[in-house]
């Protein structure tokens, strides 16, 4: 989802854009096409679609709609101008030329964000650059390293490496003061990661605290975080919602119910798993029902069968059944050029363990290797005893990520481990002290590296 000036858009399911708020120049109107995101601007909108080209709608007064050509992997709209991130790094911006917002500096981007009459880039080598107005100094980055940003009306902030925030530029209310939140105090005996730092409302973190109550941290929409009273014996993580096993083997789920997702059924259950818009349950009988997502991509439809692991992903869903063999079902989604990632497709041999992210699966084998699919990175060799979509808890107790390095998601804290977690772009870790410790790409209220 974006939020603009005067219009919101976001984007379905099916890849499709919905847009609401003023209307007057059509900015409301997105086309009938498919999209893998979508930003909204002052009085126009632009989306990315899934062959990598740009297609913008609403005002044009200052040809904020002329997008340019070529094959771009993001895009941000501003007042009355965008830039888009090409796949070779660099940035191209149209719309309107004054101030300066069109003259984007020379280098290699990874990411680029434009604000009202500004807009900054983070390069290659970590260090963010800014271009257009500086009225109110937001041109001056502090000469950090930053792993993501975003810019405002006439500030902007980004995520240090450090996984602090730094913020600059206009003041006027109090939008670059800031400081860094952290995962709760106490003794946890499980944690999960859920969210997408693209969703409203960002990655959130719950934890299963060693007196059987649960405590949840960061993005807060639909109430996600706000876990109920009550004892647990395990606890999962969404995109927009959370479910927790009771110590009675009932399930309860609060947060976002667009799809069903929190309507767990009235059954008993040993373990429950929570993905993009879908929920399945794990039954004391060793089969896997799922509830949620309208059913759609066949998410919701668990495959007949005995298991003894279900794990979730955004539009996927694997099994890990009695046999040691896993089952996948749902969804392959489209990769930003249109591929089918595959992530719904079950691999051959064995497995004691599985792990899932939003796009990406892994299973741990029975040596005690790791196997990915979907839009999988190769991991690591050696031998573990855990695995997420792109982390594995070695045989030491330490963990190795892997794959991007986007929001610092594979520079896992030192320290000795007892278990791991993902979420949509940030990894929290169960500390051998039983406390808890997160990094990645997580709202300001999610994560903290300080131990």
């Amino acid at each position: 989802m974006s939020a603009g000036e005067t219009v919101s858009c976001g984007l379905t399911t099916d890849a499709k854009v919905t847009c609401w708020g003023n209307n007057d120049d059509g900015q409301a109107d997105p086309p009938a096409d498919s999209f893998i995101a979508v930003s909204a601007g002052g009085r126009h909108a632009c989306g990315l679609k899934i062959d990598g080209t740009i297609t913008c709608w609403g005002d044009n007064d200052f040809s904020q709609l002329n997008a340019p050509e070529g094959t771009y992997t993001a895009l941000s709209a501003g007042w009355e101008h965008s830039c888009a991130l090409k796949i070779d790094g660099t940035i191209n911006c149209w719309g309107s030329s004054e101030q300066g917002k069109l003259q984007v500096p020379a280098g290699s981007y990874i990411a680029v964000s434009a604000g009202r009459r500004h807009s900054c880039g983070l390069k290659t080598d970590n260090t963010i650059k800014c271009w257009g107005d500086n009225i109110f100094g937001q041109l001056n980055p502090p000469a950090e390293d930053f792993s993501a940003l975003s810019a405002g009306w006439s500030h902007t902030c980004g995520l240090k490496t450090d996984h602090t925030i730094e913020c600059w530029g206009n003041n006027n209310q109090g939008q670059t003061d800031t400081s860094q939140g952290s995962a709760p105090d106490g003794t946890f005996s499980a944690v999960t990661a859920g969210g997408s730092t693209t969703a409203p409302g960002g990655g959130h973190g719950c934890g299963l605290k060693t007196d059987a109550t649960i405590e949840c941290w960061g993005g807060n929409n639909f109430g996600k975080a706000d876990a109920p009273a009550g004892t647990f014996s395990a606890v999962t993580a969404g995109g927009g919602h959370t479910c927790g096993l009771k110590t009675d083997a009932t399930i309860t789920c609060w947060g976002g119910n667009h799809f069903g997702e929190a309507d767990a059924p009235a059954e008993t259950f040993r373990a429950v798993a929570a993905g993009g818009g879908h929920t399945c349950g794990l039954k004391t009988d060793a089969t896997i029902t799922c509830w949620g997502a309208y059913n759609r991509f066949r998410r919701a439809t668990a495959p007949a069968g005995t298991f003894s692991a279900v794990t979730a992903g955004r539009y996927q869903t694997c099994g890990l059944k009695t046999d040691t063999t896993i089952t996948c079902w749902g969804y392959g989604a489209l990769d930003l050029v249109g591929n089918f990632i595959g992530q719904a497709d079950s691999p051959t041999g064995t497995f004691s363990a599985l792990g899932s992210g939003w796009g990406t699966m892994c299973g741990l084998k029975a040596d005690a290797t790791i196997t990915c699919w979907g839009h999988a990175n190769d991991p690591p060799s050696g031998t573990f005893s855990a695995v997420t979509s792109s982390c594995g808890l070695r045989s030491n107790a330490t963990i190795t990520c892997w794959g991007s390095n986007h929001f610092g998601r594979t520079d896992p804290p030192a320290g000795t481990f007892s278990a791991i977690t993902a979420g949509g772009g940030h990894t929290c870790g169960l500390k051998t002290d039983a406390t808890i410790i997160c990094w990645g790409a997580l709202n300001i209220r999610t994560a903290d590296l300080g131990g």
